[in-house]
């Protein structure tokens, strides 16, 4: 049986865009042979939000569109659809034939000669029955696994959920091959002995392509212009300058240095190496000159209230990083008509390590699905990918904000956070179906056992006391689950990579920070009793 599945970027919400490159390639597909066609899954819809679903002209332009596709159908031809039911959404499997419309919410069992399949939206058990999976799951660090006898299908979009944006590469995989991901056209298949055979196999896409993708989507769809990128010579920010370089070309990205008094000289040369390398321009706005203004202008207008204050301490920290965000990359990018970056991480993101209106802002996240050794790896990625762009020493400059002379780098000094500790505990604190709450840590390090659950080769019974520990723990759970909740949610929009995206995950202000006080309370007296 000949199979053709059909790839092409689908536009949320835009039935009639949608349906025009489906009829051409659903006619070009027919006339090779195709014994029956597969849109991608929303082929006409494609991911419509709430409020798009609910109007009356989307679902006539839907309704009317799927008309016309079944009308020029003279082949089985399947996709899925969005509908709204009582204010509930559901997806349909569609099957299109000379005329006719069948949906259904179940298996949908197809004969075509002596070829049986079955078109299934859910992941399919294991079954000997050749099974198409519409498989509405977006694009992950890990690949799902895909069953024996089965063929799953993607469209090729970048969804908007909430704020958060989830990539779909366009693939048809089985469970030895994948085809079509970030291409269009049409791929062929086989379906012989109860197995889907590509006519080509194909190479799966690089993580560093579906980044690309996901920018080059967003900026299409947003009309957007320059990024500006604030390139402090630190890790984060050349991993994000080096995404948006290899998205969107040398010409569109402008990177900014923004020095102050606690910015070494070291910092101050990668960040020109960094620029230099990828061939983009870089600005330096020194801050210091505006954070006095701004200091003296405070707390001379509360010592005239008889408020008086002092701007000091991590008071005085904050006030740098609003100033760079909020002061000059806002004011940059607005003049340019475009945006700037925020370039935070998933660890930074955890414990809300950032300030609220400074380098927690920003038109997206990209990288804040991503523990910081991932941030490293993606670093290494993009550095070989533009030819050595990024210069060895970042790799190994100790991370740090340069917010006081206690993050001094050239005195080996930075971020209150270990990470290839941290890294481990935030991510089993925050992702997996069972994550670790703050009891069931502390009896993993009394027994000995926190390492091995959180995959990391640091065993912090080596690196803390048990009474250091606890007050390590306390300090970032805390965090988690207090202030860095109202961070997280006034965040910008995050690229997600995973099914634990901040902004996917739902939290609550509000919500109080302990979870089983009881249990922990007494995890922690028996540690601190041994």
């Amino acid at each position: 049986m000949h199979i053709t599945t059909v790839h092409y970027p689908l536009t949320a919400g835009q039935p009639e865009m949608n349906t025009r490159a489906a009829m051409r390639r659903l006619r070009a597909a027919v006339a090779d042979g195709a014994a029956c066609v597969i849109l991608p899954p929303l082929a006409v819809g494609g991911p419509v939000s709430l409020s798009r679903l609910r109007s009356a002209d989307f679902q006539t332009e839907r309704d009317h569109a799927l008309r016309a596709l079944a009308d020029a159908a003279d082949v089985p031809v399947i996709t899925c659809e969005r509908f709204l039911q009582d204010r509930s959404v559901r997806e349909e499997i569609i099957v299109l034939e000379r005329g006719s419309i069948r949906r259904s919410r179940d298996t949908v069992r197809l004969q075509t000669g002596a070829a049986t399949m079955d078109v299934r939206l859910a992941p399919p058990a294991d079954t000997a029955v050749p099974t198409v999976h519409l498989d509405l799951r977006p694009y992950r660090k890990e690949t799902a696994e895909v069953p024996e006898h089965t063929l799953a299908v993607h469209m090729l979009t970048a969804e908007d959920r909430g704020k958060t944006c989830h990539i779909h590469t366009g693939t048809a995989a089985t469970a030895a091959t994948q085809t079509g991901a970030l291409a269009t056209g049409l791929r062929d298949w086989r379906l012989t002995n109860g197995r889907f055979l590509p006519h080509v196999a194909e190479t799966p896409p690089a993580r560093t392509d579906v980044l690309a993708f996901a920018v080059r989507t967003l900026w299409q769809r947003l009309r957007l212009g320059k990024l500006l990128i604030g390139l402090s010579g630190g890790i984060d920010s050349a991993v994000n300058a080096a995404l948006y370089v290899h998205a969107l070309g040398r010409d569109r990205v402008i990177a900014v240095h923004m020095p102050s008094r606690f910015t070494s000289g070291t910092t101050a040369e990668l960040a020109a190496t960094v620029a230099d390398g990828l061939g983009i321009p870089l600005l330096r706005v020194p801050i210091d000159e505006s954070v006095a203004h701004t200091v003296r202008q405070l707390e001379a207008a509360t010592a005239t209230a008889g408020l008086p204050l002092r701007i000091t301490g991590l008071t005085h920290e904050n006030l740098q990083a609003r100033n760079r965000s909020g002061r000059i990359l806002a004011t940059l990018a607005a003049a340019y008509g475009g945006v700037f970056s925020c370039n935070a991480n998933k660890t930074e993101c955890t414990v809300g390590y950032g300030t609220m209106y400074g380098d927690i802002a920003g038109a997206f996240a990209l990288t804040a699905d991503l523990w910081k050794h991932e941030v490293y790896a993606l670093a290494a990625e993009y550095s070989a990918l533009l030819g050595n762009a990024l210069p060895d020493s970042i790799f190994s400059l100790p991370p740090s904000a340069e917010l006081s002379a206690a993050q001094n780098v050239e005195e080996g000094r930075g971020d209150p956070l270990y990470y290839p500790y941290h890294d481990y505990l935030f991510r089993a604190w925050v992702e997996g179906e069972q994550p670790l709450d703050l009891a069931a840590t502390l009896r993993l390090y009394r027994t000995g056992d926190l390492a091995a659950r959180l995959g990391t080769k640091t065993d912090p019974r080596q690196h803390f006391t048990p009474a250091e520990f606890v007050a390590d723990c306390e300090r970032w759970w805390r965090l988690y689950r207090g202030l860095a909740v109202a961070k997280r949610i006034q965040a910008p929009p995050v690229l997600a990579l995973t099914d634990y995206a901040f902004g996917d995950i739902p939290e609550a202000q509000a919500e109080w920070e302990w979870e089983n006080e009881t249990a922990y309370r007494r995890e922690k007296e028996l540690l601190l009793s041994q």
